[in-house]
């Protein structure tokens, strides 16, 4: 067995929004700070503007080529290393990119990472992690990012 694995993929897939799309977020954003002002809640209203900026901005940016490998230490995403310590369970699963990795890792805040495969070999990776004693688990897309898929992001 091969002691690393490498591969790239986009991080999601992009769709690009029509004109319409925009207008119907600011007419959305402009409501809900009209309505949060008229309620007497100003800082709602501000966070609901800022908030729909934000998606503004972002609904335009490309996806990134991302580098994904797996070493002897555990599953590096870029940079961020998720050692295999920290991995308690694993699932494949596809969504818009095909077949995706799902893992649980020890943490509170987003325990669910998503890693798509790309033109990884699934069975390789899957006799990894089951030789490192990590469960093969159903697992579920977290709802956030099957929202995010719903809306287009």
């Amino acid at each position: 067995m091969a002691s690393k694995l490498e591969w790239q993929a986009i991080e999601y897939e992009h769709r690009p929004k029509s004109v319409d799309w925009f207008w119907i977020l600011g007419t959305v954003c402009v409501l809900g700070a009209t309505l949060s002002i008229y309620f007497d809640n100003f800082l709602f209203g501000v966070v609901i503007l800022i908030g729909g900026l934000a998606l503004g901005l972002h609904a335009n940016i490309p996806p990134t080529l991302n580098s994904y490998s797996i070493q002897e230490d555990g599953l590096t995403t870029n940079s961020l290393l998720y050692p295999f310590t920290n991995i308690n369970k694993f699932w494949f699963t596809k969504n818009s990119l095909g077949t995706v990795l799902l893992l649980e890792i020890d943490r509170i805040a987003f325990p669910i990472v998503t890693i798509p495969l790309g033109s990884a070999d699934k069975e390789w990776i899957k006799q990894i992690f089951r030789a490192r004693g990590i469960q093969e688990t159903g697992l579920q897309i977290p709802l956030a990012e099957r929202l995010m898929d719903v809306f287009g992001f």
